[in-house]
């Protein structure tokens, strides 16, 4: 089992500071990644809209054996994204991407 050390956020959420992160995974790949990767140990998984492969994200998310609340996911908002009426359309779509109600982080 993968042990990680956190960190402590300024809202007091603790932040895995090892996780699995999904750029330049390879399509068709990067579900069994993720799973894999939860299934092995780690809690942290990045990823971003921007990288083209959330939904198999959320593939990997769901067919893994952990439940939401033992996951900390982080996705990212791209610079031309900044402003409110785009930022909740694109958090929208991350959510509905990964199959989620809510990421852990939102950079």
């Amino acid at each position: 089992l993968l042990r990680t050390s956190r960190v402590i956020l300024n809202n007091r959420v603790e932040m895995p500071m090892i996780g699995l992160g999904t750029w330049r995974s390879e399509p068709r790949e990067v579900a069994n990644a993720v799973e894999t990767a939860l299934d092995n140990g780690y809690i942290h998984i990045d990823c971003a809209h921007e990288y083209e492969n959330e939904r198999e994200v959320g593939e990997g998310l769901r067919r893994s054996n952990k439940g939401r609340e033992e996951l900390f996911v982080t996705s990212k908002l791209w610079c031309t994204h900044f402003e409110p009426i785009h930022a909740k359309n694109q958090l929208g779509r991350i959510l509905s991407d990964l199959g989620l109600e809510y990421v852990d982080q939102l950079l």
